[in-house]
């Protein structure tokens, strides 16, 4: 992804931010083409027969693919402001889609494509410093920003095209930079901004807005475990929100008695296992032993979950179960081979989970009872708080199942009274935290080879290892930047001793790592620092910049009120004496002015020269009526 288009991300989410009380995200694609047009104009392109011109533009500069009706509104609420103020001939567009404009000049958001622009740079130089600490091959890399990027290109591919692309390549350093950064809110912040971005672009390829019925969500296992805390942090988050703007729009929400029965199962199977597991607990941010070391829950607390699961989904949550749940199950079983089959493989033979994940898909298309073309009318879903891509069924046109992380989306971006409740700071920090997370979750192998390592641990690893040294050299593991696991379960198996020395080995490398990059991080940050302070790259959201702003321009206010007066008594040739203090206190009045300005501003040389063409004029001027 070139820097073009992430550039717009950052930008776009600059223009949301700024943009109080919307109802549709149309506006914010205004300053988009208007400094399109701008530019067009400065090369001398001042009229076209089509609209489709001005598209071409548009997406060439930008990175995008603005739609057609999307532009045509936009062009005539231009057109129209200029007609209004009656500059008619600053831009003209004609029925016929043709267009004609004079002197048309948009500069207001330079500043800000450039402050984004050189924010993406201080980004990815910390990201590539990062990668080469580690020593990571080139060839193998994987852009830090196009991770970000991709998982909302997910959103609109499947709602685009009814189908989720799969990402190539690993991510797991991808993630484990975000997770190492995200307490540094000055560098997170713009990552957030293009995660925001990215999500606002995939608005030009969904035809969406608020759903015309009132939908019905059917819960899978995960999802459930997110609402009960026992995931990570960032999937509970997400959960919990949904259901809350579910309330909010009174949609249904529903789970299936198997869906019960499978939790409740899955709770127990790990209240058994609680004391037993180490890497889980440690390293797999979505695991339910990760989330009782979090919250400090112990064996009771999940036999209480287990004991009572239905009565807290209902009194806590306001979810029901399904009375009919045979109907679908038989109607999945036999009505539906092909899809049944197609579970059956996924979970290596389980008839138990295939027939319930099959039960939910039907339960969905029985409930819509024809193919669904759009998200206004697809009345129901099965939604899974799975970190895994969803697989669409091509048979059945458009998906049933959908993500929470990409539900929450969806419904935000679809709908406005949302928008107004839920902060688009919140929507970018859940989304990029989760991404963290599931990424780190699925990098790790399966929980056999996982046990298997514990059970070594524990053999030959727990009187000759602390248990710190043990998690750095998981967590070495776990990255990827060596063998993995399973070799290390063939390891302890032929030699302990070479077993423990490997992982002490691991251990000593990981802390090299950390304490390279604590070193790494704080230069760049003082880098960052000095850039905030000196080019104005402001990506805090307390509207320190427009502080700035407003402090300039009182400033050169003040300055003009101090100028003017001089000019005047200059004119009229008072006595020398009173001269000479009006110069000093003019000459004064710049230098302060030029203090406050050019540190913050990025274009000080400019700044600078005028300041001192000032001062000479004025000394001139003092040389010549002496």
């Amino acid at each position: 992804m070139n820097n073009t288009r992430l550039v717009t991300f950052c930008f776009l989410a600059q223009i949301h931010d700024n943009s109080v009380g919307i109802t549709d995200f149309n506006p914010i694609f205004e300053p988009i083409v208007k400094i399109g047009l701008s530019d067009m104009n400065r090369k001398g392109i001042t009229k076209g027969k089509s609209q489709l011109e001005i598209k071409k533009y548009i997406d060439d500069r930008f990175g995008l693919d603005m739609p057609i009706p999307l532009l045509g509104s936009v062009l005539k609420k231009i057109a129209f402001e200029a007609n209004k103020t009656g500059d008619v001939s600053d831009f003209i567009l004609h029925r016929d889609g043709s267009f004609q404009m004079r002197n048309f000049i948009f500069s207001s958001f330079d500043d800000q494509i450039e402050r984004a622009e050189r924010n993406i740079e201080i980004v990815e130089e910390l990201y590539t410093k990062y990668l080469d600490s580690l020593g990571l091959d080139k060839a193998a890399r994987i852009p830090l920003l196009n991770f970000i990027s991709q998982q909302n290109s997910r959103l609109s591919r499947l709602f685009a095209h009814g189908e989720e692309i799969e990402l190539e390549g690993s991510y797991i350093h991808p993630a484990q930079f975000l997770n190492l950064i995200k307490s540094d809110q000055d560098v997170f912040q713009v990552l957030k901004k293009i995660y925001l971005g990215s999500l606002i672009t995939s608005y030009l390829e969904l035809e969406i807005g608020p759903s015309k019925t009132k939908l019905e969500f059917l819960l899978d296992t995960n999802f459930i475990l997110g609402l009960l805390d026992l995931n990570s942090e960032e999937s509970t988050h997400t959960c919990r929100k949904i259901v809350d703007i579910c309330k909010k729009l009174k949609f249904r929400l529903l789970v299936l008695p198997d869906t019960i029965e499978e939790t409740t199962a899955l709770i127990d199977r790990s209240s058994r296992q609680l004391n037993t597991t180490f890497v889980q607990t440690q390293l797999d941010p979505e695991s339910i032993f990760s989330a009782c070391a979090r919250n400090g829950w112990g064996k009771t607390k999940l036999d209480k979950f287990a004991s009572t699961l239905p009565d807290i989904l209902r009194n806590e949550y306001g979810i029901y179960q399904i009375a009919n749940q045979t109907i679908f199950k038989n109607k999945a079983k036999y009505n539906y081979p092909n899809l049944y089959k197609h579970y059956l493989k996924i979970r290596d033979g389980n008839e138990f989970s295939a027939l319930h994940d099959t039960t939910a898909e039907v339960y969905v298309l029985e409930k819509r009872g024809k193919k669904v073309t759009d998200f206004l009318n697809s009345k129901c879903w099965f939604v899974s708080n799975t970190k895994h891509p969803i697989r669409i069924q091509k048979e059945y046109s458009y998906p049933t199942i959908i993500r929470a992380d990409t539900l929450v989306n969806i419904l935000w971006l679809s709908n406005p009274s949302i928008r107004t409740e839920v902060l688009s700071g919140d929507v970018a920090e859940m989304g990029l935290n989760r991404l963290i997370t599931s990424t780190i979750s699925e990098s790790l192998p399966s929980s056999r080879v996982l046990k298997e390592f514990d059970k070594n641990l524990a053999t030959y690893a727990a009187d000759n290892i602390d248990e710190e040294d043990c998690f750095r050299a998981s967590l070495k593991i776990a990255e990827e930047s060596v063998g993995g696991f399973e070799e290390l379960n063939k390891l302890a198996k032929q030699n302990s001793s070479l077993f423990i020395e490997r992982l002490n080995e691991l251990s000593r490398e990981k802390v090299k790592e950390v304490e390279g990059f604590k070193i790494l991080l704080g230069e760049i940050r003082n880098d960052i620092i000095k850039n905030i302070e000196a080019k104005g790259i402001g990506v805090s959201p307390n509207g320190s910049a427009r502080y700035i702003k407003i402090i300039r321009w009182l400033v050169f206010a003040l300055t003009l009120v101090m100028i003017s007066p001089c000019i005047w008594l200059f004119s009229y040739g008072f006595d020398s004496n009173l001269k000479y203090y009006l110069i000093k206190s003019a000459i004064q009045t710049m230098l302060i002015f030029g203090l406050i300005n050019i540190p913050l501003s990025q274009h000080w040389k400019t700044w600078l020269g005028i300041i001192i063409s000032f001062i000479i004029l004025i000394l001139s001027y003092l040389g010549l009526s002496s």
